[in-house]
């Protein structure tokens, strides 16, 4: 790979969680590439500049402190303020690969076709939390170009590792503010946001070597609730397509309800022979059920808006 790098900017959006974001800043901090800005979004109850400062040697970063909660309200806020040509974005709790910039920049230098990158996303320190679970994690295997729709959490990435060329939210707009934490429809603004380039026949790069680490570790509840925040967005953003008629989104959201409708049918039948399980079973899928249904609504009520807004 060529050494040229693009001027380019991090955004990063935190939220009462200093200590993570510390370590997410100094891991920056040990970047291979230094010509680059760092926008923090902060949307704590208090502004946390002043231990930021504390904290680190470097003052390669700007700092906003936002009274506006939500991770998209936030990504958009900093990509209006960022200088760079390329936009990279990652959050809080994770720790950044020293050759993450670096990689990033020169896939885009070599590459003008691509619209955006999406890395791999590793647990961090998995010995020390064997007990626990690390959401949002995808190690790929291989670099490859995507040109068609994909399933986000099985072929894309997330949103704590991916990066964009400025012209990219020129043209096809910016994150929907619906989508996110803090959001109507609770996760999946970054699943929407590579959707939409790759149904306007923009490519993404799926990249193996940018690699940032996931420092969220959740006990088995605090999993079975985070999950039903992925569904609501899965179903609010692929539903959205669904809605435009776009046959990958329809059959997504089918798997989905054909596969909550099969573990109800499994848990009345534990319930039936009297099999221990069966009632919570029900219980929390029935939960997630209605979960589904608030991201389909979500996703209706959101695309009526916008006909709204065109006509």
């Amino acid at each position: 790979m060529k050494s040229s790098v693009s001027p380019v900017s991090v955004i990063v959006v935190t939220r009462n969680r200093l200590d993570k974001l510390l370590s997410c800043i100094q891991s920056l901090s040990r970047s291979s590439v230094s010509n680059f800005e760092l926008i923090i979004i902060d949307q704590s109850d208090k502004p946390i500049l002043n231990e930021i400062k504390k904290n680190l040697v470097t003052e390669k970063f700007r700092y906003f402190h936002q009274a506006d909660k939500g991770l998209s309200v936030g990504r958009n806020f900093g990509i209006r303020h960022a200088h760079g040509e390329i936009l990279c974005f990652t959050d809080d709790d994770c720790v950044i690969s020293r050759s993450w910039l670096k990689n990033i920049c020169e896939y885009f230098f070599e590459n003008n076709k691509i619209a955006g990158i999406f890395g791999s996303t590793k647990p961090y320190k998995p010995n020390q939390n064997r007990s626990r679970i690390c959401p949002s994690v995808l190690d790929k295997k291989g670099t490859t170009i995507l040109d068609k729709p994909r399933l986000h959490y099985k072929y894309i990435g997330f949103g704590n590792n991916m990066a964009f060329r400025r012209n990219s939210f020129l043209k096809y707009g910016l994150f929907k503010e619906w989508l996110g934490v803090n959001s109507p429809g609770l996760s999946a603004e970054d699943a929407e946001f590579a959707l939409r380039l790759l149904v306007n026949k923009q490519k993404i790069l799926s990249a193996k070597d940018v690699v940032v680490y996931h420092n969220k570790w959740l006990s088995h509840k605090e999993l079975s609730k985070q999950m039903k925040l992925y569904i609501c967005g899965e179903l609010s953003c692929y539903g959205y397509f669904a809605i435009k008629g776009y046959k990958f989104a329809k059959k997504v959201c089918l798997d989905d309800f054909n596969n909550v409708f099969s573990r109800l049918k499994k848990s009345i039948k534990r319930i039936y022979l009297l099999k221990t399980g069966g009632v919570s079973l029900f219980k929390n899928t029935l939960f997630e059920f209605t979960f589904m249904i608030r991201g389909l609504a979500v996703a209706y009520y959101f695309n009526c808006r916008e006909r709204q807004q065109i006509q």
